[in-house]
């Protein structure tokens, strides 16, 4: 960086300082001087939506996604929208319409009825392998100055520097994995007071970019190499018996010598529900049910429910009440000095089926040692990298401006296009459910 472009990078943080960001154009005026030339890449977010996130039928999530990227302090992205469900989203049009952004733009609003997500109550067979077709077509859809693609559910948000901190990953980046917030943090520690505060507890689930320990919404990739090695979420498990496409994808890309670039410590995801979206909107999170197929993570539910079930097996159930992790740089959280969750969870802890379900590779990493050696064996070990069976595993880096840490971690040399085509990767021998 020549000295003209540093000064000028000094500049901008201290008008930045002065104006409080209201100022749209200067953080990308300060990643432009960084690169050293004019660049007009976008991220393309892939928002996979359906009638439940509209505003009649729905939980209006939809125009809460759309306006947590118009709020972005650097505005380079699009955004698609495709429908994945067979039922018709007949306010997908009129919801786009009065957002009025141009960068906002339905790909797909109707599928065929062979996308009917159930049948007798469980799982269609190939469901989610067949949704994960449709999102390889729309990332096929994204425009072409796309350096970046966020595939990501019309009910999560983000943080408004999520874009900023995207184009902030140092040059030859193949990827960027965030922290979130997530239903699925520490999932084999207790049940409500694995999201508790504490010292030395994350202030959400931590992206490892593995099985378990990722979510879609969470990573952003490089498209150039995505669609130069074709690669596609719809492949990476031909069985199609379970949804957890996104943790193999990455487990898969980051095997295979991409170079990933990690914020840690620092929450710019929120993958709805999550227990911290769950206590600052008055509901009471259902821990009770976590390890249940048809709420897998638990549930936010309203507290009248709860108490229905209270007064009806007083013994079976403990509501508990304590002070949820969080990061205070995120989502205008720095206004709570803490954050309370009413929390249920049952009275015998002989049903709570933590480590029966997620097992050793769901373990976070601040659990990893205290997990006892006698475990016994789960379908998804095969799944936990060598690294991560013992020691806690974190990529090595330095704290960032924010306070969060970012790493690198991947092949040094630069990569070029190849032909490859996918590669394979094995099936689990058990049902996941979606996005674990």
């Amino acid at each position: 960086m020549t000295w003209h472009s540093t000064s000028f990078l000094i500049l901008v943080m201290i008008i930045s300082t002065i104006f409080g960001g209201c100022l749209s154009g200067v953080t990308e005026a300060a990643i432009q001087a960084d690169s050293g030339s004019l660049d007009d890449s976008i991220i393309c977010f892939v928002i996979r939506t359906y009638w439940g996130h509209g505003d009649t039928w729905g939980d209006k999530s939809l125009r809460r996604i759309l306006g947590s990227l118009r709020n972005q302090t650097v505005a380079r992205w699009e955004a698609l929208l495709i429908v994945m469900d067979n039922r018709p989203f007949p306010e997908l049009r009129r919801i786009v319409r009065e957002v009025n952004d141009s960068r906002i733009w339905v790909q797909a609003e109707w599928i065929n009825f062979k996308y009917n997500p159930k049948e007798s109550g469980a799982w269609a067979p190939g469901y989610h392998n067949k949704l994960y077709n449709l999102t390889d077509m729309a990332i096929r859809a994204c425009p072409p100055r796309s350096r970046w693609v966020v595939v990501t559910n019309g009910d999560n948000t983000y943080d408004p520097k999520f874009v900023e901190t995207v184009y902030a990953a140092p040059p030859g980046v193949d990827a960027v994995a965030v922290d979130f917030y997530s239903r699925y943090q520490r999932p084999t520690a207790l049940p409500c007071e694995r999201f508790e505060e504490g010292e030395g507890m994350p202030p959400c689930k931590e992206n490892e970019m593995r099985f378990c320990q990722t979510d879609l919404a969470a990573n952003a990739y490089r498209l150039e190499r995505l669609l130069a090695e074709n690669r596609r979420f719809g492949l990476v498990d031909p069985g199609g018996t379970h949804g957890a496409n996104d943790g193999i994808m990455a487990q898969t890309l980051l095997n295979e010598g991409w170079k990933v670039h990690y914020v840690h410590g620092r929450c710019l995801v929120n993958h709805a529900p999550s227990p911290q979206q769950c206590a600052l909107a008055g509901g009471v999170w259902d821990d009770t049910i976590m390890y249940q197929a048809n709420s897998f993570g638990g549930a936010c539910v309203h507290a009248k429910s709860v108490l229905e079930r209270i007064r009806a097996h007083p013994s079976a159930y403990e509501l508990l009440e304590l002070n949820v992790t969080f990061d205070r740089d995120s989502f205008s959280y720095d206004q709570y000095p803490y954050i309370e969750l009413k929390c249920l969870r049952l009275s015998n802890q002989s049903l709570w089926y933590r480590m029966e379900t997620y097992g050793r590779v769901c373990a976070a990493s601040v659990d990893r040692a205290s997990l006892p050696d006698n475990l016994p064996v789960h379908p998804w070990d095969n799944w936990a990298p060598e690294k991560a069976k013992g020691d806690n595993r974190r990529a090595e880096g330095s704290l960032g401006n924010d306070g969060g840490s970012v790493g690198e971690e991947g092949e040094e040399a630069r990569w070029e296009p190849v032909s490859e085509g996918d590669k394979g990767t094995p099936s689990l021998n058990r049902v996941v459910r979606d996005e674990l």
